[in-house]
This record gives C-alpha cells, structure tokens and sequence, in this order.
C-alpha cells in the first residue's frame, strides 16, 4: 500500500474534522485543512499545534504539516485548487437534519467529480 503523504480534510473546521486534521499531522501526514474561512481555521490550527511554518520557519514541526485551504461547494474552484496533489480526502459533510439533503448530495458529487480529475486516490466519508 502507498503511503498517504497529503490528505485533504474537507469541513476541518467542525466537530469531526478538527480532530481528524490533529490525528493525520500525528501520524505524519500532511494535511490541507479545508474551510470557507482558512484564515480563521489557520489560528485555531497553529493555537491547537503550535505556531505555523510561516510564523517561526520551522518546516520540520507539527503546525507545518497543516495548513488552512479556503474550500466551498459554491466554488468548485476552490475546490478544485485544495484537491491538487492530495492523496486521500476525509470528507465531513453538515448534517442532514438542519441542511437541505439534495444540496449536501451535490457536494459530494461535485467533490466527488473534481477528486477524480485530480486523482485523488480515496475519499473517506
């Protein structure tokens, strides 16, 4: 099996997902950590792993295994561009019981569809 080198946690600012982006940096993996609002989620990454490569220059630590990516199913840009290189994506979506089912359903095939193109080798949901 190949090892993961970059995984993409999608919804890394939420429940599941911050703790998933903590779990892959301790394992070694390098983690996009994927939000609509990357500069908040890199504060709440660099207070929970230390400061970030940029802010100390050590590109050997925790913090610099994971940085914040802007990603939203409205801009499939956007998440075209966090997909790039990854080799796994932890997929957390929002909960169906207060977001409309059919929209959450378009995100994943959109996600979905641009993981393909990107070849993206796994996507867990």
């Amino acid at each position: 099996m190949t090892p993961i080198r970059t995984a993409l946690v999608l919804g890394a600012s939420g429940d599941q997902g911050f703790p998933q982006v903590a779990k892959l940096v301790a394992a070694g993996v390098n983690v996009r950590a994927a939000a609509r609002d990357a500069a908040k989620l890199q504060q709440r990454i660099d207070a929970a792993l230390g400061a970030s490569a940029a802010a100390t220059g050590d590109v050997t630590g925790p913090a610099a295994r994971a940085v914040a990516h802007r990603a939203d199913y409205a801009d499939p840009d956007s998440l075209g561009r966090a997909l790039e290189g990854v080799d796994v994506v932890l997929a957390n979506y929002p909960s169906s019981s207060i977001h409309d089912g059919d929209s959450l359903v378009a995100a994943a095939a959109l996600v979905g569809e641009l993981a393909a193109r990107a070849g993206v080798r796994s996507i867990v949901f």
